[in-house]
């Protein structure tokens, strides 16, 4: 039997993981012996893991700095000292410190890297190294690099140069799960309409400092409606202060993060991704899978999900260009609604589950064989 490893720095709630528990249950437990480790022994997605997955970890402790201090170590100590088995395959589920890592194993073992996010844009990409070249040879040691969208890896090419063994795989969405938990009741206590909805990490990357002061604006002017914000993360305190400082309670909602906000998505009337870069966003993928309206700004995957402006509102990637966006969604809102409701139900055929899973397995079991 085979033995694959997938090396991921938690299990916490974003993309990544749940699209690594969506992958490896989907895999023949019986033909391959998986094992997921974590870097950090945290995260929600760890009790959803199919039993006959083993879980390691390497336990180091959560503290600020911690992937920084990583550059002063050569990979193959990395490696030597925090897997501690052998494997046919391993693969970095994540950019970074699970890539240097993974980089370390014996050049003998065939090894896959996942590269998820714009690596021009993120600074996580280099974080770990001491320069740019030691990424590149981290990156040279893989057999094939994976991409969740074809503008990750356009991104890849012109930083680093590397052209070949590249592909476009996507993240495993299981979409009936997800449309089955979305129809779970939720009540948002609000006074206004329509609701727009965000969710993600709280994180300047994902410009909600931005969209926050556009909803302020908003509202000065006259504008009704709500904004719900769903996350977690460096930002909560400075959102909450925003909140309360420019007496915005009746109309932005901070909500924790959800095990479930696909049942927020379905209740809400309009999605919103306000992030300044991406690699390919799962909230968006799973918006469109529940059939919503969707206003994103213009960074690195919308447009191969949304066209130009076909299957939703793309807006300019900035404080205005958001601004102007949702000035547009707020002075249409019903009939915009009404069109890009339907777009969606368009656009999300392809993201079907069944091909998504055999891509990824065919793209995994090409390195193994």
């Amino acid at each position: 039997m085979k033995k694959i490893l997938f090396l991921i720095d938690s299990l916490a709630g974003g993309g990544a993981e749940r699209a690594l528990v969506n992958l490896v249950e989907s895999m023949d437990k019986n033909s391959y012996d998986i094992t997921v480790q974590t870097i950090y022994d945290i995260g929600i997605y760890k009790d959803k893991l199919d039993k006959r997955i083993k879980y390691k970890t390497c336990g180091l402790p959560v503290i600020r700095g911690m992937n920084y201090l990583f550059k002063f170590i050569p990979a193959k100590i990395l490696h030597k000292f925090l897997i501690k088995d052998n494997y046919d395959l391993e693969i970095a589920f994540l950019e970074g410190i699970s890539t240097k890592i993974i980089s370390g194993a014996p050049l003998d073992v065939p090894k896959i890297g996942w590269v998820r996010i714009d690596i021009a844009q993120h600074p996580k990409s280099t974080v770990c190294y001491f320069s740019k070249n030691a990424m590149l040879k981290a990156y040279k040691k893989f057999t094939k690099i994976a991409f969740v969208g074809e503008d990750s890896r356009k991104s890849f090419v012109d930083v680093t140069g590397i052209k070949d063994n590249l592909y476009v795989v996507r993240n495993v969405v299981k979409n009936d799960e997800m449309i089955h938990m979305s129809e779970e009741s939720v009540n948002i206590e609000h006074k206004f309409h329509p609701i727009l909805l965000s969710v993600g990490r709280l994180e300047p990357q994902k410009g909600y400092d931005r969209l926050c002061k556009v909803h302020k604006r908003l509202i000065q002017e006259g504008y009704n409606y709500t904004l719900v914000i769903m996350g977690k993360g460096s930002q909560k305190d400075q959102i909450i202060q925003f909140i309360k400082e420019n007496h915005l309670e009746d109309s932005l909602i901070l909500l924790d993060f959800q095990k479930n906000p696909y049942k927020y998505m379905r209740y809400c009337d309009w999605f919103v991704s306000s992030s300044r870069y991406e690699g390919f966003s799962s909230v968006i993928r799973e918006a469109i899978i529940l059939e919503k309206p969707i206003i994103a700004t213009d960074c690195s995957g919308v447009r191969e999900v949304l066209g130009n402006d076909e299957y939703g509102i793309v807006a300019e990637n900035s404080e205005i260009g958001l601004y102007n966006s949702i000035k547009y969604v707020l002075d249409n809102n019903y009939k915009l609604q009404q069109h890009y409701t339907e777009k969606s139900k368009i656009r999300k055929r392809i993201f079907d589950y069944k091909l998504s899973v055999e891509k990824n397995l065919d793209f995994i079991l090409s390195v193994l064989s």
